[in-house]
């Protein structure tokens, strides 16, 4: 493994990084994680929904409040969410602070 490619160690790295998300924000309660967890299917994009909540308020807030930078993500009234791009750089303790400032709005 430690001589793996540079692209799929960068992929690796982000399907890891998406699979941590993905677990801090399963545990929060009321946030639904629409990205799917299945390997095969699993990007370095996980998306979310917050019932009840405005995602692009929800969005600005994460900005404004936690410099936490998230997307709004909406296809007309069929799709709208909160998109959080993972990148190999990141680090766990980021991704918490991320976990951490979505409770702040629950």
């Amino acid at each position: 493994e430690l001589w793996k490619k540079p692209a799929e160690a960068a992929t690796a790295r982000i399907r890891e990084l998406a699979s941590y998300l993905r677990l801090q924000l399963a545990a929060l309660p009321g946030i639904e994680v629409l990205s799917p967890s299945h390997p095969a299917l699993a990007t370095g994009i996980v998306s979310l929904r917050i019932p009840h909540r405005s995602h692009a308020e929800v969005a600005r807030a994460l900005a404004l409040e936690h410099n936490v930078v998230v997307a709004h993500v909406a296809q007309g009234p069929a799709f709208d969410a909160i998109r959080i791009s993972v990148h190999p750089s990141n680090q766990h303790a980021q991704l918490d602070r991320c976990a951490n400032a979505l409770r702040s709005q629950l």
